[in-house]
């Protein structure tokens, strides 16, 4: 009785610490779970941070497709960190910060994206740069670390307590069996053989206990580390009932498709997988589960599906198809979700159409790279051409410079040469470094340095001085007149910085422009001596020309009687020509006092000074036979009385010696050529050739008036 109470109390105590031992796995496997669900909110935490930063920086949408796919999960995935770890205090406080960091994060991540659509970038991107949402998903970071560190060490803990119970146990039974032995061997000897045979079923019951406790603890860890591995990979995988319109899935089957993960592990009506997919799949699909042939054994394909949250994704069915016995074939297999693949193979496919297309771009880039290197080697040669040119041009400045006619020198702004010509060296007579960085005013007369410091300030006011005569000391001790033109030079700010200077030979045009000034008074007093000829000569004319005229008349009427014809025509012609020579002698006055008349010009009608000077000189008898013809006279500009009297004189003459001719004939006209008008008058009398070149009377072509008659026009 002992015995058994012995064995029973062994037996309590083994199964009460074999009880324990499984609760304590199970708590391990929770605590595995908790951890892997801590690192998937991790994960999904840090997808939507990269997929916000990198929609932010380049205003691409494709970055959205992570940051959704993360926001999407991340309240499920939260939902089930917290139905883990419900039964903690200390993890449901701790969860409590968790999901509000979460929420704090989720709120700053919408915030940028919405600012980025709403055309705020810059603000986004700043907000990135601030590193609050870095700093948010670090906080985050550390309450899931700290959570994750506290189920290791619970893990840690419960495992050292499976270990100790193991440890307990085994002592528990060794003294059972101990106790046992001794009893039976002190009071039993005669049943040693049944004893042993008791030892030796309890040590194999003890085993056989002992290997189906180890087998179902690796039965159960296997089935933990599936269900963790179908997590990672996002694999579900199920099996068909046979008989019944069932099937069982594992947890990240229901995950994908959207259901209820309580449902998972137990059977679930097979409407609620074919009502999901498309009619078409699920006909696809039931073609398969129909009937088995040797070519439907397995079924790998593609179909779409609506999850329970009403998402569309595309899964991949991997499954193979057996009979048993009379009843439906029986399906198991797995079920990956694609979407992301298929959509980043999609986005693939673009970007490799577009790379297509860029490469294709860049290949005709290449050709006009190409053909634009040919063009850069041409303009390289025209460039070598212009180069040789700019340096024979340079070549020929510097000789201009240095070798012009006139020197050349630049003052910086303190007045000191910092530049002159070979010309103004040769004139000076002084070396280039004679001359170079000394004051200007070191080469110029004291009264003249002084002058200068008068006048630049002027020059830099004005920005230009011309015609300043300055004596400079060369070398041996001369001066040398020079004519200077001056320029100031101004920087971008216009601050004076520099003089550059022209200076002139004056010394010759000096001497040369003295002798002519008094070469002017000398031929200004020959003009006024022979205008003063002119007029004594003309007056001293005309007194014997009335004597000749007087007498000869008094021939005519003294002696008219006693005269013969040929006398009295003698004595006519005496008479006229004397006449024409007293004509002469005024027209000579006329000409002297022309010379001296000062000239007023204003705007003269030709036309109308002509018509008037043709109706005073043709008013006497036989001046009806006289033809006139005048063309279009323009409007000149002109001293009027000096001009009627230049036009009488002309038409007077032209009157006067046509007059002998039956039909006198008098032309006028006028033509333009180039800056002057040309008058041209003509008639069919004598021709007869006036003084100074004035042709008039008989010439067919225009008159050229003498040097004080042009000055009336």
């Amino acid at each position: 009785m002992a015995a058994a109470l012995l064995v029973g109390t062994s037996r309590y105590f083994n199964y009460h610490t074999t009880v324990r031992y499984i609760d304590t796995i199970l708590e391990v496997g929770q605590g595995q779970k908790i951890i892997t669900q801590v690192q998937t909110v991790l994960t999904l935490l840090v997808d939507a941070e990269t997929g916000e930063r990198g929609y932010v920086i380049t205003r691409q949408e494709r970055f959205l497709d992570p940051y959704r796919e993360a926001i999407s999960r991340l309240k499920t995935e939260t939902d089930k960190l917290e139905a883990l770890i419900r039964n903690s205090p200390f993890r449901r406080q701790h969860f409590s910060r968790l999901r509000a960091g979460i929420q704090l994060q989720i709120r700053f991540l919408d915030e940028n994206v919405s600012l980025v659509r709403q055309g705020s970038h810059n603000e986004a991107v700043q907000r990135v740069i601030s590193g609050e949402g870095k700093r948010s998903l670090d906080a985050n970071r550390l309450l899931l670390s700290q959570l994750r560190r506290a189920e290791e060490n619970d893990l840690a803990r419960q495992l050292l307590e499976v270990e100790s119970m193991e440890e307990r146990n085994k002592r528990l039974n060794l003294a059972g069996v101990v106790i046992l032995a001794l009893l039976f061997a002190g009071g039993l000897l005669t049943i040693i053989s049944n004893i042993n045979q008791q030892d030796r079923l309890r040590e194999q019951l003890r085993k056989e206990n002992q290997m189906s406790q180890e087998l179902n603890r690796e039965l159960h860890i296997r089935l933990r580390q599936l269900y963790d591995a179908q997590e990672i990979a996002q694999v579900g995988s199920f099996r068909t009932a046979p008989g019944s319109n069932t099937f069982t899935g594992t947890p990240e089957l229901f995950r994908i498709a959207g259901w209820p993960t309580e449902l998972a592990g137990k059977p679930a009506d097979t409407g609620l997988f074919y009502n999901s997919l498309s009619p078409d799949d699920a006909r696809r699909i039931l073609s398969y589960t129909g009937e088995t042939t040797p070519d439907r054994q397995s079924l790998t394909a593609t179909f779409r599906m609506r999850t329970g949250g009403g998402d569309q994704k595309q899964i991949l069915i991997k499954a193979r198809i057996r009979a048993e016995g009379e009843a439906a074939p029986v399906m198991e297999g797995t079920v990956l979700d694609i979407t992301a693949r298929k959509r980043f193979e999609e986005e693939l496919q673009q970007l490799n159409e577009e790379l297509r297309a860029t490469n294709e771009e860049l290949s005709s880039t290449v050709e006009e790279l190409t053909a634009a290197g040919e063009k850069i080697q041409q303009y390289n040669l025209i460039l070598e051409e212009k180069n040789l040119q700019l340096e024979r041009l340079n070549a020929e400045y510097t000789d201009l410079y240095e070798n012009a006619p006139v020197g050349y020198h630049s003052l910086d702004a303190q007045g000191r040469i910092v530049k002159v010509n070979n010309t103004e060296l040769q004139w000076l007579g002084y070396t280039r470094e004679e001359m170079t960085d000394k004051p200007v005013a070191q080469f110029l007369p004291a009264h003249q340095a002084e002058d200068l410091k008068r006048l630049t300030p002027e020059l830099i006011s004005k920005g230009m001085v011309s015609g300043v005569e300055r004596e400079f000391r060369r070398k041996d001790g001369t001066v040398m007149t020079l004519l200077v033109n001056a320029r100031a030079e101004y920087d971008e700010e216009d601050n004076f910085v520099r003089i550059r200077s022209t200076l002139t030979n004056f010394t010759e045009l000096k001497a040369a422009r003295q002798l002519l000034a008094e070469r002017t008074a000398q031929l200004e007093q020959t003009n006024r001596d022979l205008e003063a000829f002119a007029f004594t000569i003309s007056h001293d004319l005309k007194a014997p020309l009335r004597v000749v005229v007087g007498f000869t008349g008094m021939l005519k009427e003294e002696y008219a009687g006693k005269l013969d014809d040929e006398a009295m025509r003698l004595i006519k012609v005496i008479e006229k020509n004397s006449i024409q020579m007293g004509r002469l002698v005024d027209d000579l006055l006329s000409f002297a006092r022309l010379g001296r008349t000062t000239v007023a010009k204003a705007t003269v009608d030709t036309q109308s000074l002509v018509q008037e000077v043709l109706t005073e000189q043709l008013t006497g008898p036989g001046s009806e036979k006289y033809q006139v013809q005048v063309g279009s006279l323009p409007v000149v500009t002109a001293d009027p009385r000096l001009l009627r009297q230049v036009w009488s004189n002309l038409i007077g003459n032209a009157v006067k010696f046509s007059a002998a001719v039956n039909a006198p004939a008098i032309g006028i006209e006028a033509s333009r050529q180039e800056q002057e008008v040309v008058f041209t008058i003509r008639d069919n009398g004598t021709a007869t050739t006036l003084p100074t070149g004035t042709i008039c009377s008989g010439y067919s072509g225009g008159f050229i008036l003498p040097m004080n008659l042009k000055a009336v026009v």
